[in-house]
């Protein structure tokens, strides 16, 4: 889950600083998450059509929680520059356990594709 956006001000032309965390909300003994992969883009980054088959990198995400083919598709699609993966507390691991967070900064240029106002998140439950 995207917990907070912080926007560090200044010039149209300057580059800005957005912190996306993320935080396990599930109670103790609850579900693990994998990381949480994002991009800020313009609109036209899609990884899947409502009702239909998902795409190879969407079940990459969800069946193995592998960010990497997604970010991948994401970096070659000219949608948006700007993207990363939070993962959790530990160093061997990217997953989030119950009550675990991270964060990740990410400096948008002023010449990256226009972005939304949110961005695009993937954090699959583990089984």
């Amino acid at each position: 889950m995207v917990d907070d956006t912080t926007r560090t001000a200044g010039a149209a032309s300057d580059p800005i600083v957005v912190e996306v965390r993320a935080e396990n909300l599930a109670p103790a003994n609850g579900s693990i998450l994998t990381a949480a992969s994002f991009g800020f883009h313009n609109g036209t980054f899609d990884v899947d059509d409502l009702g239909g088959t998902a795409s190879e990198v969407l079940e990459r995400l969800s069946e193995e929680g592998n960010p990497v083919p997604v970010m991948e598709a994401f970096a070659a699609s000219g949608a948006g520059a700007a993207h990363g993966v939070v993962g959790g507390p530990f160093v061997a691991s990217t997953d989030f356990g119950p009550g675990d967070s991270g964060s990740y900064r990410v400096r948008i240029e002023p010449s990256d594709p226009p972005s939304n106002t949110s961005p695009t998140v993937g954090c699959p439950a583990k089984q």
